[in-house]
């Protein structure tokens, strides 16, 4: 026999955060990390955010990098004829 609490029984289970609550967490995180934290969190902090990729500046480099994409499978396909 085991002891359960009604309260947990009946309390209703938490739902997945958001992605603009992730986003949040993540800024105030680092915002702590380099405020308060090690050097290596520090670097580790400045890494992730070299590594992430401006979707906003990509817009205007999508239409060329599809057409070179284009390009280049049409080459292929001539050169395997």
């Amino acid at each position: 026999m085991s002891h359960r609490a009604k309260r947990l029984k009946m309390a209703p289970l938490s739902t997945a955060p958001t992605a603009e609550a992730q986003v949040q967490y993540r800024a105030q995180r680092n915002d702590l990390g380099e405020a308060f934290g090690t050097r290596k969190a520090k670097s580790q902090i400045k890494a992730q955010e070299r590594g992430k990729v401006n979707a906003a500046a990509m817009e205007g480099v999508k239409d060329h990098l599809m057409e070179s994409i284009v390009v280049n499978e049409e080459t292929e396909g001539e050169s395997l004829n």
